[in-house]
C-alpha cells in the first residue's frame, strides 16, 4: 500500500512569453512546505519569468488525490 503525503500544496503558474500571451498551469505537489512546492515547480520551468501563487490542500484532498511525497502532478 503506498504511503501518500502528509501534507499537499496546490500551485498556480504563470509563465510571462515576451511579445505573447501568458502560459497558465496548475499543479498538485505532495511536500511538507509551500517553499518546497513551489521549488519543485520551478526546477520543471528552469526560467525566472514565471510567477506562481501557492495554496495548501486539505488531509482529505491529499488522500482522495492519492498524492505520493515528492510527487508534481499536472491539475487541469
Amino acid at each position: 500500500m503506498p504511503k501518500y503525503a502528509d501534507q499537499g500544496w496546490t500551485v498556480l503558474v504563470t509563465a510571462h512569453v515576451p511579445g505573447g500571451l501568458d502560459e497558465r498551469a496548475s499543479y498538485v505537489v505532495g511536500c511538507d512546505t509551500d517553499r518546497e512546492a513551489m521549488s519543485k515547480v520551478q526546477e520543471m520551468y528552469g526560467e525566472d519569468r514565471i510567477t506562481m501563487v501557492c495554496g495548501r490542500l486539505t488531509a482529505n484532498a491529499v488522500s482522495v488525490l492519492k498524492l505520493e511525497p515528492d510527487e508534481v502532478r499536472p491539475w487541469h
